[in-house]
């Protein structure tokens, strides 16, 4: 089993790397994790009940940080991490992290873009879809406004594998791109059957990737360690069973750190219902990652902003008597009204066209799109600068 090491850099820089860091802790083996986790607990290097994959140490200097994908920067205790684990694992000092497991990561002013700009390529390249020489100018969003793909409509793919292996690949996209993951998940819900239709819709989105094929996200080095978050829903926005979808986007100083756009399980009865969804998966993710976030030393983050359009969700969430709308929600939904009730959270009304969230849950025209793009930290296409490969 090959293990790269963190030593962090001051504050919490390496925890905006969480999605990479966390999905590719599920593939430790048992066996060599519980091995690494004994021998790190002996070593007074304690387990994070938020996270088992994390190790963390706090000195007044640094964070350290052990996860199975791990970065460093700074030496001082480098010679203890390899008297300790030499003997357990092999583990390589890779240097200064710029490209990794498909992430191009580039300083820019004292802050990181991370990029997948190879696998972009390479995954234009698996298409066989052959694209203008030229960046063309018809695909200014991922997907067509208005659109609403049916199970049904349209012919049987021959191919249905194609389908799956494109859409599988775009969804690894998201890590860097976030927006995409509501655009992924439209597409996911036809993988078990995939039509006609639903191939041109994927096929508009890879042109849209050809276009954008350098586009990245910033990770702001802030000393202003704010946690914020943005809900949104889309009341029924599927034709066919009526449910509704769930986006969300929590930020740490100013960058992006956890989104997700998903399907709500139940039909709400109204649209303030399904924002009061979405408010709960939010907050969900919010009481987790405080908690992980205190775990690592940082202090003071309640309560958190969470910003929602919706004042019918917001008005159940502040009051508790609030039976007429609230009555037939389920019990779990009502974990937000706990958390404001303890300090947790500060609910604030947003404008929907500030709405960040909003490009999670919907198809929006060009303009807005490629605002909130900017308010999500996703910068436009840059030139290619990737330094190698590891």
């Amino acid at each position: 089993m090959h293990f790269s090491m963190v030593i962090c850099m001051k504050k919490f820089i390496c925890n905006l790397l969480k999605v990479s860091m966390l999905q590719l802790a599920r593939c430790v083996g048992s066996g060599s994790h519980c091995m690494v986790s004994n021998r790190l607990a002996d070593n007074d290097f304690p387990n994070s009940a938020m996270n088992f994959s994390n190790f963390v140490i706090l000195n007044p200097r640094m964070i350290i940080l052990y996860t199975p994908f791990m970065t460093r920067k700074g030496l001082s205790l480098l010679q203890f991490m390899y008297m300790t684990y030499w003997s357990l694992v092999l583990i390589n000092d890779l240097g200064r992290l710029h490209y990794f497991l498909g992430f191009e990561i580039l300083p820019v002013d004292g802050s990181l873009f991370m990029t997948q700009s190879k696998f972009a390529h390479e995954l234009l390249v698996d298409s066989g879809l052959t694209f203008p020489g030229n960046k063309a100018k018809g695909y200014p969003i991922p997907l067509p406004l208005n659109l609403k793909l049916l199970p049904d409509e349209g012919d049987l793919l021959q191919d249905a594998e194609y389908y799956r292996s494109m859409v599988g690949k775009l969804n690894f996209l998201t890590n860097t791109r976030p927006y995409l993951s509501f655009f992924v998940q439209v597409l996911s819900q036809f993988v078990q059957a995939p039509r006609q239709y639903h191939l041109q819709a994927l096929i508009h989105l890879l042109n849209y990737v050809f276009n954008t094929t350098t586009q990245g996200i910033i990770v702001h080095g802030s000393k202003h360690l704010e946690l914020q978050a943005f809900s949104d829903s889309d009341w029924t926005s599927y034709p066919t069973t009526r449910s509704s979808l769930t986006g969300y986007i929590v930020t740490l100083g100013g960058s992006s750190i956890s989104w997700k756009s998903k399907k709500q399980n139940i039909i709400s009865k109204s649209s303030g219902e399904a924002e009061y969804r979405a408010l709960a998966q939010a907050v969900a993710e919010l009481t987790w990652l405080v908690r992980l976030l205190t775990d690592l030393g940082v202090q003071d983050l309640s309560p958190v902003t969470l910003h929602c359009d919706n004042n019918s969700a917001l008005h159940i969430a502040r009051n508790p008597v609030f039976h007429e709308r609230s009555k037939y929600i389920d019990i779990d939904c009502h974990f937000t009204r706990d958390q404001v009730l303890e300090g947790l959270l500060h609910l604030v009304h947003l404008p929907t066209l500030e709405q960040v969230a909003n490009i999670l849950t919907k198809v929006l025209p060009s303009p807005q799109h490629n605002y909130l793009l900017s308010k999500f930290g996703v910068l436009p296409p840059r030139p290619p600068s990737l330094r190698g490969g590891c």
